[in-house]
C-alpha cells in the first residue's frame, strides 16, 4: 500500500498506535495537533493534487464545502 495519511494527535496513545500501524503499512503519515489543522493539511494535499492524483472537479467540490458541515461529517468538533 501507499498513500498519505492524517493522524490527528488529541490522544497520544491512540495516535502513536494508529501511526505507527499506518506507517508499517507503507503509509506517508501526516501529524497534526488538532482537527482544524488536519483540515487544513488535507485541503491543502487535496488543492496540491487535484489534476494528478484527484479529479480536479472533485477536489474542488470537496474544498467549496462549508467547512464546519466537512469537519462535522468527519466527526472534528466538541467532544461530550
Amino acid at each position: 500500500m501507499s498513500g498519505v495519511a492524517l493522524v490527528i494527535e488529541d490522544d497520544e496513545a491512540i495516535s502513536a498506535l494508529v501511526g505507527a500501524y499506518l506507517e508499517q503499512a507503507g503509509f506517508d503519515v501526516v501529524r497534526e495537533g488538532t482537527g482544524a489543522a488536519g483540515f487544513d493539511a488535507a485541503a491543502a494535499e487535496l488543492e496540491r493534487c487535484a489534476g494528478t492524483q484527484f479529479d480536479p472537479a472533485v477536489a474542488l467540490a470537496f474544498l467549496r464545502e462549508p467547512r464546519a458541515r466537512v469537519e462535522a461529517a468527519l466527526g472534528f468538533g466538541a467532544r461530550p
